[in-house]
């Protein structure tokens, strides 16, 4: 009985049937080879036309520019390679001002439990090995807060703007930690409530 192109089932005709292929077999195996791998690491970033990493190339100077971008220092204030101070460890919080009436019966209309509703700001400083309150020296504009001691400098943008008058900061000697709460301003915000 023969299955092989209609003759006795030779063992030549399995070896063609087997071994030989050709160059569009080989590019179908490579396509499939590569999908396969393709679809292991799919994600939904896979979905749609791919595009390639765009690299801006540098813009040539201008004769007009004072200063090249080599000359510019883009590390600011905040890390001033020429002082030898540490950059301390900090915690950022929000507090709310929260009632029973606003957790049970929903009161306060423009209240959510989101930060955006928050009424301080709490930037706990932990200064290991400070001397003290009297080696301080914080600075608080409307967006920012400088603090200095004589091993530490924390120059820290602030991410809402704060009252710079109100708040107070507190000075922990058991934890070394210094709390500073500020208070937010939302003198700029303009909210509506539509019922």
């Amino acid at each position: 009985m023969s299955f092989l192109n209609g003759q006795g089932g030779d063992i030549s005709d399995l070896a063609n049937l087997l071994g030989q292929s050709t160059e569009e077999d080989e590019k179908r195996h490579r396509q499939e080879a590569a999908a396969k791998q393709t679809m292991a690491y799919a994600s939904p970033a896979a979905i749609g036309p791919q595009t390639q990493e765009i690299v801006e190339e540098p813009k040539p100077p201008s004769k007009n520019d004072i200063w090249t971008t080599d000359e510019v220092s883009t590390t600011g204030l905040w890390n001033d390679p020429s002082d030898p101070r540490k950059r301390p460890e900090f915690n950022m919080k929000y507090k709310q001002q929260v009632g029973a009436t606003d957790v049970y019966l929903g009161m306060d209309w423009e209240k959510d439990p989101s930060s955006m509703r928050c009424e301080e700001m709490i930037l706990d400083i932990k200064l290991p090995g400070s001397k003290g309150p009297k080696d301080f020296q914080v600075d608080i504009k409307e967006r920012f807060l400088d603090f200095r001691s004589s091993q530490y400098k924390l120059m820290l943008p602030l991410e809402r703007k704060v009252y710079p008058n109100k708040g107070n900061a507190k000075w922990d000697g058991k934890t070394e930690t210094l709390s500073i709460t500020l208070v937010i301003d939302y003198s700029d915000y303009q909210s509506k409530i539509i019922v």
